[in-house]
Order: structure tokens, then C-alpha cells, then sequence
């Protein structure tokens, strides 16, 4: 849960505490732009220096892998 609460925290510390947003739409397009910062281009040390989408993928293709020796 403490992850969760620090990830929220993050959000709004990034967004909504530094910007005025003129409506909703401004709003949903930065948060946007802010996961796909994270996602794509942010490396964590906990995923051994890997983005999260990087991190997916690998798994995705080693259990695509296990799969495929499976069938």
C-alpha cells in the first residue's frame, strides 16, 4: 500500500500542486505525458536498471518462450 500512497503522491506533486489547469482535457493530456515518462523512460534500480515497459516485455518473452516449449 505504501507504494501505491507514494505513487499518488508523485502524481499530484508533478501535476496538480505545480500547474493550473484550464479543464479537464489539459489535465488527462499531462497526466498522460507523465506515465509515459515513467514508463517508457524512467529506469529503476529495483528492475535492474530496466523502464517498467522494457521490464514487461522481457517477461512477456520469457514466458512467451515457456509457453512455446510447452505446447
Amino acid at each position: 500500500m505504501a507504494k501505491v500512497e507514494r505513487m499518488n503522491r508523485t502524481i499530484k506533486e508533478a501535476t496538480v500542486k505545480h500547474f493550473h489547469y484550464d479543464g479537464h482535457e489539459q489535465l488527462r493530456t499531462h497526466l498522460n505525458d507523465l506515465m509515459a515518462a515513467c514508463n517508457f523512460g524512467r529506469r529503476l534500480k529495483i528492475l535492474k536498471s530496466l523502464t517498467p515497459y522494457e521490464y514487461i516485455c522481457k517477461e512477456t518473452r520469457q514466458f512467451d518462450d515457456i509457453c512455446d516449449r510447452l505446447l
